[in-house]
């Protein structure tokens, strides 16, 4: 175990980008609505038309042209 900047430095780095750019575009939105796609993905729609899938399993989600990938996450605009 360390606790040092630099060896975690770039994980940290990684992480940062990888959450702004997931969480960054509804910041401060309201959840409209939570839904479980199946057992470990759920989806979180804000109101400004984004959704956050999640993939909380060890196996990729699929679902017409929606793919996540395993313990991954994915924004997209809503469809009307």
């Amino acid at each position: 175990y360390t606790s040092s900047a630099r060896q975690w430095g770039p994980e940290v780095e990684r992480a940062y980008r990888w959450l702004n750019a997931l969480l960054g575009p509804v910041k401060g939105q309201a959840v409209t609505a939570r839904t479980v796609l199946q057992p470990g993905v759920t989806a979180t729609t804000y109101a400004n038309g984004r959704q956050i899938i999640v993939n909380y399993t060890d196996q990729p989600y699929a679902a017409g042209a929606v793919t996540v990938g395993a313990r991954d996450a994915r924004l997209q605009e809503v469809q009307p």
